[in-house]
């Protein structure tokens, strides 16, 4: 066998093989092609399966996506709604503002969500742009059901949310970390009084 051309395209980029440059290719098992050149090796892989689309319901776009720790999926689209899968994708349901999960459609929050995570234990926090961040935190184990928190930023309170457009969100040691737009990036840590969060300068 001879490889005379290689061309594939590389982030939209396209790029050739010249003949001279190949040193040696094999096609393995799965028929991947590895081309052996001056610069390393690359495999080419020519899989017309590398995802499964999903259909998210409302056929709206997906603004975030979690599988939490019991192996749901936690969905929130153009319809400000929270939708639960179960592990095969299955719907199971829509989270309402009172932490209950229904059989039927309703929108959690007023304002797009950008951003959902759960914490180390368990609580399921909700970035929206405009609206602040929620905090769902399970009423016991089967977490079917959650207390529901919602912090806002608040002029007169120095230790309010920061902003009310909330991007991202990481847990580190304890603390709750949130990214915003247009204000920085905000730590979050419970007290004894609440929830207390403060500016990163």
């Amino acid at each position: 066998q001879t490889l005379k051309e290689c061309s594939f395209y590389n982030d939209s980029a396209k790029e050739t093989y010249a003949p001279k440059d190949i040193k040696k290719f094999l096609i393995d098992r799965d028929n991947n092609l590895w081309v052996f050149h001056a610069g390393g090796a690359d495999c080419i892989s020519f899989s017309p399966a590398f995802f499964t689309h999903w259909e998210n319901g409302a056929e709206e776009e997906t603004r975030a996506l979690m599988a939490d720790a019991m192996g749901r999926y936690w969905v929130t689209d153009r319809t400000n709604a929270v939708r639960l899968l179960d592990h095969d994708m299955r719907p199971a349901g829509y989270m309402g503002r009172q932490g209950r999960i229904a059989k039927t459609y309703s929108a959690f929050s007023g304002m797009p969500m950008y951003c959902i995570k759960e914490s180390p234990d368990h609580g399921v926090w909700i970035g929206t742009k405009g609206e602040g961040a929620y905090l769902l935190e399970p009423r016991d184990n089967s977490r079917m059901e959650y207390a529901v928190k919602h912090f806002r930023h608040d002029a007169r309170d120095s230790h309010s949310l920061r902003s009310d457009s909330v991007y991202d969100i990481a847990f580190i040691s304890g603390k709750v970390f949130m990214a915003s737009y247009g204000n920085g990036l905000s730590v979050g840590m419970k007290t004894k009084d609440g929830w207390r969060f403060d500016r990163i300068k």
